[in-house]
């Protein structure tokens, strides 16, 4: 599952993910999008507004890192 797959099952459009991540909305469509470098501030937002553990971001980001290289 990627963050976008995430965020949609739960019903949250970029901006709301943003406001509780602590970032901008910007920042999450170009994450989304695999063009931006994401850092421990915006992972630690991410698991809190997502509600799953820092790894499991890390593990989304990973995986979708490496269908990006196919």
């Amino acid at each position: 599952m990627t963050i976008k797959e995430l965020r949609q099952s739960r019903n949250m459009t970029q901006d709301a993910l943003a406001e509780a991540a602590g970032c901008s909305r910007i920042t999450i469509a170009r994450m989304e999008a695999g063009r931006t470098p994401v850092t421990l501030k915006i992972v630690e937002g991410l698991s809190r507004a997502l509600n799953v553990s820092v790894a499991e971001i890390f593990e989304m980001l990973k995986e979708a890192d490496q269908q990006e290289k196919r």
